[in-house]
């Protein structure tokens, strides 16, 4: 079981829920900025700067959340919220069960 995940990995994941909300994705390199900027918290593991899933899964949700609700505020056309809270709880759900 993946305990942890490279900056792309976390792209992966948060484009996922990004998508179904109907927002542009985050680029890689974004994310690994944020590591940089220690704006997503990191492990070294075997010289390598990985995320643990629990701390990637908490800076997803809040990442899209800023973002949904930036564009409500902007206008822009999202998927219902509703839906998207589902979408993250089955996955939540997945997760657990892997």
């Amino acid at each position: 079981m993946t305990t942890t995940l490279t900056g792309y990995g976390v792209a992966r994941l948060a484009n996922v829920e990004l998508k179904a909300a109907g927002l542009k994705e985050i680029p890689p390199q974004m994310v690994y900025r944020y590591m940089d900027q220690k704006l997503i918290t990191t492990v070294e593991v075997e010289g390598q700067r990985l995320v643990q899933v629990s701390d990637a899964e908490a800076w997803i949700t809040k990442y899209v959340t800023k973002r949904i609700e930036k564009a409500i505020n902007d206008g822009e056309a999202v998927a219902e919220v509703e839906e998207l809270e589902n979408d993250l709880h089955e996955e939540e759900l997945e997760h657990e069960a892997v």
